[in-house]
C-alpha cells in the first residue's frame, strides 16, 4: 500500500523515503517540494509539510492532486488527529475548485452536493478562530454558487422553472444565514454559528490580546509598548491581524449583501419578493459604505 504522502520543504534535514513514482510525485516535486510519508516519529513534522503541499496546490489551482493527497491523509492511520479533522474541510474547498471547471450541470450539481457535505461534517466539530470564519464563509460561497446554478438551469427550454428558482432562493436563504451576524454590537457570544460571529469573536480575542501586552488599564497604559522585543513582536503580529480581521468583516458583509442580490434573481422582477430582497441588498451595501 502507498504510504501518505507529505512534503519536506529543502533543506529541512529530513530524509525522504521511498515512494512509488507516479504524475503526482512528478507535480509534488514541480512545486519545488520532497515527498516523504507521513508515518512514524516525524508524524507531527509531516503533517506541517503536508499542510504546506495542500496549501500550494490551492494556490496552483491542482484540487485533483489535493483530493489525491488528502484520501491518503485521512486512511493513514499514523496521520495526527488534529490533521484528520481538517480533512472534510480541505476536501470542500478542493471540491469547489473541481466543480468550477466541471461544464456538465448534473455533475456539477453531484460534485457541490459532495461538498456540501463535507462541510457540514467539519462544521459539526465546531471549528474556532481561523478554521471557523474559512469554514463558514466557504459554506457561504458553496450555497451562493449553488443557487446561482439552479437560476442557470431555470433558464433552459424545458425546464422546471418554478421548481428550480424555489430551490435557488433556498440556497441563498442558506447562505446569508450562515455568512450573516446574530449577535448585536456588545452582546456575548456564547456560540459561533456562522461566518460574521466567527470574525467577531476572533477580533475580540485579538483586541484582548493586544491590550494585554499594552499593559490593559487606563489610557496611558494602553499606549505604552512592551517592554521585551518578544512581546513587541507579537504586538505588532496581533495589530496586522487585527486589520486583517477588519478586512475580513468587511468582506462577509459583502458576501451577504451580494447573497441578497443574487436571491433576487430567483424572484419575477418588480414582483413583491423581488422588491423586498434588492431593498434588503441595497441597504446592506449602505451600510458597508456608510
Amino acid at each position: 500500500m502507498m504510504p501518505v504522502l507529505a512534503v519536506s520543504l529543502p533543506r529541512t534535514g529530513f530524509a525522504p523515503r521511498m515512494v512509488r513514482v507516479s504524475l503526482t510525485a512528478l507535480l509534488i516535486g514541480c512545486l519545488g517540494l520532497s515527498a516523504v510519508p507521513l508515518m512514524g516519529a516525524q508524524g507531527e513534522a509531516a503533517a506541517v509539510a503536508t499542510r504546506t503541499l495542500l496549501d500550494r496546490l490551492a494556490e496552483r489551482q491542482m484540487p485533483d492532486v489535493a483530493i489525491w493527497v488528502l484520501e491518503r491523509v485521512a486512511s493513514d492511520p499514523d496521520a495526527p488527529a488534529d490533521l484528520k479533522q481538517e480533512v472534510p474541510f480541505r476536501r470542500a474547498v478542493a471540491l469547489l475548485g473541481i466543480s468550477r471547471t466541471e461544464s456538465n450541470a448534473k455533475r456539477r450539481a453531484e460534485i457541490l452536493d459532495s461538498a456540501d457535505k463535507e462541510l457540514d461534517a467539519y462544521l459539526k466539530a465546531s471549528p474556532s478562530g481561523p478554521r471557523a470564519i474559512e469554514a463558514y464563509t466557504q459554506k457561504g460561497n458553496l450555497l451562493i454558487e449553488r443557487g446561482r446554478s439552479k437560476v442557470d438551469q431555470a433558464k433552459k427550454p424545458g425546464a422546471d422553472a418554478k421548481s428550480l428558482l424555489a430551490e435557488a432562493a433556498a440556497h441563498f436563504d442558506g447562505a446569508i444565514k450562515v455568512l450573516e451576524g446574530k449577535v448585536k454590537p456588545g452582546e456575548p457570544i456564547t456560540e459561533v454559528t456562522n461566518a460574521e460571529d466567527a470574525v467577531v469573536a476572533e477580533y475580540r480575542t485579538t483586541r484582548d490580546a493586544i491590550k494585554e501586552l499594552k499593559g490593559g488599564g487606563d489610557e496611558k497604559q494602553k499606549k505604552q509598548k512592551p517592554r521585551t522585543a518578544t512581546a513587541a513582536k507579537e504586538l505588532e503580529r496581533l495589530e496586522e491581524y487585527e486589520e486583517q480581521l477588519q478586512g475580513k468583516l468587511i468582506q462577509t458583509r459583502l458576501m451577504v449583501a451580494s447573497a441578497y442580490f443574487e436571491k433576487a434573481k430567483a424572484f419575477a422582477e418588480g414582483s413583491k419578493e423581488w422588491t423586498a430582497t434588492v431593498a434588503e441588498s441595497a441597504k446592506q451595501f449602505k451600510e458597508i459604505a456608510d
